[in-house]
Parts: C-alpha cells; sequence; structure tokens
C-alpha cells in the first residue's frame, strides 16, 4: 500500500523482422530497411550489417541470458549494460559496484533487483509474450525518452518495431498497476487520523493543437501540461492513490481533491471518486495552503500551531515531494510529451507512462526507499 521468453535480440535472423519496404536496384536485388539482400531468385543472404550487429550484441564471452524466472540481479545487471554499450569486459574492469548500479540507474531508472521482482510477476502474467530485451528496452525509453531513430540505433530494432513494442510493454507493466497502487484501509491503524498526504504535479506536453485553449496552460511551466493528483500514506512507504490528468488551467488542487467542477460547485455534485470521499468519517490528509478551507478532511499549517504540529507536516509534505522527483527523474515525465496526434491519443499515452512509472517506482521502493537517491 503505504513482457519477457528469452529475446530475439542476439538472434540477427529476427532482428528488425517485418520493418521497411524493400527498394529496387538495378541489379534485381532488393534491400531490405533491416539490411537483408534479396537476390532475383528468391533466396535471401545476410549482410554484412547484420553480422557487424551480431558481434556488437553479443560478445564472444557474454553469457547466455538465462530464462526469466531463473534471472538473478547479476543477471539483470550484467545484461542490462550489455544493451547500453558496456561489454563484459568493461564491466569486470570495475571494482565498485555501487558504479556499476549507478550507471544502470541512469539508463533504466530502477535498481537490478526491482527489475527481477517486476520481470516475475510479468512473467506470471504475460508468459510467453514477454522479453526481457523488450523490458529494458521500455524502461530505457522511460528512463533516457531518446527519438525512435535513436532507439532503432541502440536497440537494433526499426523505428516501427521500437515505437510499437514499447507501447505494449507499457500496457503490460501498467496491468499491474490495480493491484500495487489502491488505498486499503486495514493497513492503517485504527486510532490514526491523518491518513495520507496530498498533492498534484503538473507534466509539460506538446500543445494540444486539435482542441486549443487556455485550459491546457500549466502557470508553473508557463507552456502547455497536464495535472495529476497523488497521495501517500503517512506511515508506509508507497503511493496509493493517483487521479488525472486534468488540464492545469481550468482545474484547482482543492476542486480535484473534492471532486467539484469549480469553486461554486455544491457538495451535492461533487465527484464520489474523488479522494475526499476515500478518507473515512474523522480521517484526513496533509496537504499544503491550496487545500486551505477543507478542515473536515484536510490538515495544513496555520499560524499558532504547535512545531512539533508543523514539523510532522513539513516532514509529510518533504516525503510526498521525494516520490514527485522519483517520478520526475524519469525524462519521459521530466521533458516536454510528444506522442499522440490527437488531444485523445496523447491524454492515453502520457497516462499510460504515468501509471506504468507508478508501477515501476513501486517496485523500485521496496529497494531503495524514498529518502535515499
Amino acid at each position: 500500500m503505504y513482457a519477457l521468453s528469452n529475446s530475439s535480440r542476439g538472434n540477427p535472423s529476427r532482428a528488425g523482422r517485418g520493418h521497411g519496404r524493400a527498394s529496387s536496384s538495378s541489379s534485381g536485388r532488393q534491400r531490405t530497411s533491416e539490411g537483408a539482400h534479396v537476390g532475383g531468385r528468391g533466396h535471401a543472404r545476410p549482410s554484412r550489417s547484420r553480422s557487424r550487429s551480431r558481434v556488437i550484441n553479443q560478445p564472444a564471452n557474454m553469457p547466455q541470458e538465462p530464462a526469466l524466472s531463473e534471472m538473478t540481479e547479476d543477471d539483470v545487471l550484467l545484461h542490462g549494460l550489455n544493451y547500453v554499450g558496456f561489454c563484459p569486459k568493461r564491466q569486470s574492469n570495475v571494482k565498485n559496484r555501487e558504479l556499476l548500479i549507478n550507471r544502470f540507474k541512469a539508463h533504466f531508472g530502477p535498481v537490478p533487483a526491482a527489475v527481477v521482482d517486476l520481470q516475475l510477476e510479468l512473467v506470471e502474467g504475460f508468459d510467453q509474450s514477454c522479453s526481457f530485451n523488450h523490458l529494458m528496452m521500455t524502461l530505457h525509453w522511460f528512463k533516457c525518452y531518446q527519438t525512435e531513430h535513436c532507439m532503432s540505433g541502440i536497440w537494433k530494432y526499426g523505428e516501427e518495431f521500437c515505437r510499437n513494442k514499447v507501447i505494449e510493454v507499457a500496457n503490460n507493466i501498467r496491468s499491474l498497476f490495480n493491484d500495487k497502487i489502491v488505498i486499503d484501509p486495514t493497513q492503517f491503524d485504527p486510532d490514526e487520523v491523518h491518513w495520507l498526504s496530498v498533492d498534484t504535479v503538473n507534466y509539460i506536453t506538446q500543445e494540444f493543437r486539435g482542441t486549443p485553449s487556455t485550459d491546457w496552460y500549466d502557470p508553473k511551466s508557463k507552456s502547455s501540461g497536464v495535472k495529476y493528483e497523488f497521495a501517500l500514506p503517512i506511515r508506509h512507504g508507497f503511493c496509493v492513490w493517483k487521479r488525472g490528468p486534468f488540464k492545469p488551467g481550468k482545474n484547482h488542487d482543492k476542486t480535484i481533491f473534492c471532486g467539484a467542477k469549480n469553486k461554486d460547485t455544491p457538495k451535492d455534485q461533487w465527484d464520489r471518486s474523488a479522494l475526499y470521499f476515500q478518507l473515512p468519517k474523522g480521517k484526513k490528509a496533509i496537504a499544503d495552503s491550496a487545500y486551505e478551507g477543507m478542515a473536515d478532511k484536510v490538515t495544513v499549517k496555520r499560524d499558532g500551531q504547535d512545531k512539533a504540529v508543523i514539523d510532522f507536516i513539513d516532514r509529510a509534505q518533504n516525503r510526498q515531494e521525494a516520490y514527485h522527483a522519483r517520478l520526475d527523474s524519469y525524462a519521459i515525465l521530466r521533458h516536454r510529451f510528444r506522442h499522440g496526434k490527437s488531444t485523445e491519443k496523447k491524454i492515453e499515452l502520457h497516462n499510460l507512462c504515468v501509471e506504468a512509472l507508478m508501477v515501476v517506482v513501486h517496485f523500485d521502493l521496496h529497494h531503495r526507499p524514498l529518502w535515499e537517491t
């Protein structure tokens, strides 16, 4: 509270399958976009580029990837770093394991132990449709948010394959969202008054040109964006609530919390799925001054409060910000989101990435709590 058989990456005969349209040449041969020559008699022979790909992807001293259900933290670290240019020889020359872990986090986000936990649940849910290689490509997309052309060079697939596969795997990861991100009243002490801390976060996006409006204006970044609401338990280490996306120029933090369309909406018309209605009578959230005026459900800092109370509120808010920073460490949320041509598609894909990353961070928090970098 508080998808993955072995990859075809090392098999050149499968890399880039089905990507690119063949073009004619004067010699009667065709060359596909992924580097295979096709003769006029219908016989294919491997190209030099495909041979080079074999050498790059599978060094002579590279151990075979174990089955996903048998991969250890060391296996994930070794093969993951190899994908992004750190061959076994380079890794063996590093005596400080922490440096290898930091390199892994810089390219993929979570620590290797969290990836082991994540892929075990994905294997259980998706069995043979999953691949370690595709999972790492998706985590790399979340963390570094490279363009499809850059991804094609690193992962040795065509651009269309990269584009479709990361969305597929992101959906697989997101399928765990409802099991991991949930408010469970049984995990709170009966005498506990303050259950949660709550706040909103704005993420920048490309303009919504299909539906232009000042409602999309994010006053924090002074550009286009979307807003989400997150809540963390005070005494537990994992996020339990997410709501959104909303239009940042139209929806205030307090109206999102109570489910109102605007500040003048009568209480009997508030959305009952809002966080306000998830807190039982007598239970409260901790929030900043934007939530002032909802004393029955929210505690904010006020003049005259004891220092112990103020320190308690500060710690809860700082911890909330630490969670936001963990999500923000992924470039796909930190940088301007560029996917989705229509408004509906952009919103759908951004929400997919947020929920998938919340699942990834959930697994990572088991090994790297919020107060750790």
